[in-house]
């Protein structure tokens, strides 16, 4: 019991009391920033560690940690010198990272830019940062399912350009007025060199617009667009029959489902049936701005006899074997690839399996350099780094693509902005030509 003289003690003691208690909350505060700052250096190593030693191949310890340095803030630490050496560099980087998060507000988003900015530094496409909300997007979308996928087909040139070839009308960008032949310079005022495939297929906040600024065809200045994320069906295959009796089927997105209007590989079978029932007599299969996704053995298999279809070695020299699954459905009729710089991923594993067994002739440009098996680390707060992990290692060559690249057997030119932008596909009419001389060859 603490008892009091007159109301001058009473209020030097509330005084003393309000003092204490301002400097305790600070201690928890700052014993709670300190932990959080050593949790933010953590994860910002353990994404470090991961792409110098875990990525295959191996990114350059010193361009990494140079480009996390430079997506930190100047703070009072001076700037380290890197060296060729993962383990010093990484010593450095926890230094140099102590001292700049220790300045930082809590909660801001410093962290995840500087491990995109390690990740930009690694020029490899197939490794990206998941958010959660992206997370959350994909999920149904690899189901089948009603999803926030933008609905834009992407071609990532290899002179930096980033070029729209296909919007469905009925997508969230779509209805935002994009066009085929758009350059894309940003995104939600970051620039479209700093953004991976998946910041291209989904939103970051679900319902949230977000503004695509795009460089069009025919046009000085910029435009933007507001594109509002929405709830949507996306379509899987398109198919028609062209002239001299060629069949055509493009495959937008690979999915598994167990409803057959949901899963490519069966609705690629149906369209094909029905081709060549209707007197199709060679194929033209367009895998063009086709970003990946899942059941390469299914869709394969329509194509070739192969066996193995693939296989996938580990940084162990260790392989996985990836066996095809259902018969062929494409009889004797040839075929035609069509590949570009926005094929991707899953689709580059199907195109570099039929183009070994040579099983389709392949055309286009070079592909967008996903040939290689992803694995998944969770970091924290939901984000995950999704990074190249093994290697894709031919069936028939045993050996791995240059780059993780597929080069064509035909290499053609990439479509320009303005063949996009007026609906000329040169590639296109140059696959039909082939597919009809491959014909009376046999």
């Amino acid at each position: 019991m603490v008892y009091f003289l007159n109301r001058r003690s009473l209020m030097k003691y509330l005084r003393m009391m309000a003092i204490g208690l301002i400097l305790m909350l600070n201690m928890v505060a700052l014993a709670q920033t300190n932990a959080q700052h050593v949790t933010e250096v953590e994860i910002l190593l353990r994404a470090y560690t991961a792409l110098t030693t875990l990525h295959l191949p191996p990114s350059d310890p010193k361009r990494l940690a140079e480009a996390a340095v430079r997506a930190l803030p100047r703070g009072a630490a001076p700037v380290p010198t890197f060296t060729p050496d993962a383990e010093t560099d990484s010593r450095l980087l926890e230094r140099y990272a102590r001292a700049v998060f220790a300045e930082q507000k809590p909660g801001n988003t410093l962290l995840w830019e500087t491990v995109k900015a390690m990740i930009t530094a690694t020029e490899d496409p197939h490794t990206m940062l998941f958010s959660p909300e992206q997370l959350k997007a994909l999920d149904p979308f690899l189901n089948g399912l009603p999803s926030l996928e933008n609905g834009a087909a992407i071609d990532f040139l290899r002179d930096g350009r980033y070029i729209v070839t296909d919007v469905d009308p009925s997508s969230p960008t779509g209805k935002a007025g994009l066009r085929p032949g758009d350059v894309v310079l940003a995104i939600d005022g970051r620039e479209a060199s700093a953004l991976s495939q998946v910041d291209f297929l989904f939103p970051w906040h679900n319902g949230t617009a977000v503004i695509w600024k795009v460089r069009r065809p025919g046009l000085n200045d910029p435009v933007e667009l507001k594109v509002t994320p929405f709830t949507w069906l996306a379509r899987l295959v398109d198919s028609r029959m062209l002239e001299d009796s060629v069949g055509y089927v493009r495959l937008r997105f690979f999915l598994e489902n167990k409803d057959a209007l949901r899963d490519s590989a069966s609705l690629i079978r149906v369209r094909l049936e029905q081709l060549a029932h209707a007197g199709a007599r060679s194929f033209v299969f367009d895998l063009r701005g086709n970003p990946g996704g899942v059941g390469v053995d299914k869709v394969f298999s329509i194509f070739s006899e192969g066996e193995p279809v693939l296989l996938f070695r580990d940084r162990n020299g260790k392989d996985e074997v990836v066996h095809r699954e259902g018969q062929k459905a494409s009889g004797s009729l040839p075929v035609v690839l069509l590949v570009d710089s926005g094929t991707f991923s899953m689709a580059e594993f199907t195109a570099y399996a039929l183009q070994q067994y040579k099983s389709a002739l392949v055309m286009g440009s070079q592909t967008g350099g996903g040939l290689s098996v992803p694995d998944d680390l969770e970091l924290a707060d939901g984000y995950v780094l999704h990074y190249s992990g093994r290697a894709v290692v031919g069936p028939v060559c045993h050996c791995v693509a240059s780059s993780q690249r597929i080069v064509p057997d035909v290499v053609l030119p990439e479509r320009t902005p303005e063949e996009l932008a007026t609906g000329v596909d040169q590639v296109l009419s140059a696959a039909v030509a082939k597919a009809k001389k491959l014909r009376t060859s046999k």
